[in-house]
């Protein structure tokens, strides 16, 4: 069990308690994605208790803290994690870790405690509709490929335009002002509960975006799915499917594990299609280590798409930090470390919301 926040509530007039499970232990598939939410919920806790003397409620001060309980990135041990937290924390209210797999059990306990449950990892909105106590900060998974999309149709758009600079433009369509209608968009899934999600939505982004979507036999989209963390021959497999569709936008809902594969499997085809996009993984700390290191040229040439980024120019209702101040922070606070979205501070103003709230 980890706490963060003051060991007495000395100085206050009590305490506010957010409790729940995260991945702690080093090697586990969540540990770098909550080692994100940790530090952030660390800092939050000193932001709030240090720097404001804590929470204002009716005239009295209450200081934040935090108790976590280690779920081993496990949905076997996620229900017990958070009722252990719970019930020796004098909790108030439920937080919970990193993926909408575990989250999805996380809503079932906290509704069996009474408690309501605030996620800062979860975006599959099945997460939240299964009760009334269960709220989110990210948006729905559904709309995280938009901004990829977006981006690809409007550089296509200049290109045929004939204002683009892009160096390599003559590679996309003839060089007849036919760049957007060669575009053919294929999907790779990893097999988990927010990456499926995340891909339910990415058709009909394209199709919004003007782009051609690939197709199987039947007329359905193509959206293939390998392992979360697979296999070289496993994502050449698909990769080689997409290839054989006429696919040359291959858009991607993975972890960081699925995503630097996919590129690794791009090499190893020789394969350069005109983008490879990924999420939950350029922007960690782990890919820019990758790419510096031996090899890592092949990581240089993928696009990663994010619900937050520390260039952004928002500013935060509550902290009134804009998220540039708030990577400045960080960076100082953890020897120089960059937050990816997962320790986004500025919540998503669209996030999942309770179907039914109080």
């Amino acid at each position: 069990m980890v706490t963060m926040g003051p060991s007495s509530a000395d100085g206050y007039d009590g305490f506010i308690t957010f409790s729940g499970h995260l991945a702690l232990t080093p090697g586990t598939s969540f540990y770098n994605y909550g080692k994100q939410m940790r530090r952030v919920m660390e800092m939050f806790a000193d932001w709030m208790n240090l720097e404001h003397g804590g929470v204002d409620v009716g005239g009295k001060k209450y200081a934040v803290r935090f108790v976590w309980v280690d779920d081993r990135s496990s949905k076997t041990q996620v229900m017990n994690a958070t009722a252990v937290a719970l019930r020796s924390s004098n909790a108030d209210f439920v937080w919970a870790g990193y993926s909408s797999g575990l989250t999805a059990y996380t809503a079932k306990q906290a509704n069996a405690d009474g408690f309501l449950m605030m996620s800062g990892g979860a975006a599959s909105t099945s997460v939240f509709t299964q009760n009334d106590m269960s709220f989110g900060l990210f948006p729905p998974a559904g709309v995280y490929t938009e901004s990829a999309l977006e981006g690809i149709a409007k550089a296509a758009a200049g290109i045929d335009a004939g204002t683009s600079t892009w160096p390599y433009a003559k590679r996309c369509g003839t060089g007849s002002g036919d760049c957007k209608s060669s575009i053919k968009v294929g999907f790779i899934q990893a097999a988990a509960s927010f990456t499926r999600s995340q891909c339910d939505g990415g058709p009909g982004n394209a199709r919004a975006n003007g782009l051609t979507v690939a197709t199987n036999e039947d007329g359905s989209d193509l959206v293939l799915e390998i392992p979360k963390s697979p296999t070289l021959a496993e994502t050449v497999a698909a990769l080689e499917q997409l290839k054989d569709a006429g696919v040359n936008v291959i858009t991607t809902c993975t972890y960081y594990s699925t995503g630097t594969k996919l590129a690794e499997g791009l090499h190893n085809m020789t394969w350069a299609p005109y983008a490879l996009t990924v999420s939950a993984t350029i922007g960690t700390q782990n890919y820019a280590d990758a790419v510096r290191g031996a090899g890592g040229f092949i990581y240089e040439y993928v696009l990663g798409y994010s619900i937050w980024h520390g260039s952004g120019s928002r500013i935060g209702e509550y902290t009134g930090l804009t998220s540039a101040e708030f990577v400045d922070r960080f960076s100082a606070r953890f020897d120089g470390a960059k937050p990816s979205y997962h320790g986004n501070p500025n919540p998503n103003p669209n996030p999942n919301p309770n179907p039914n709230p109080h």
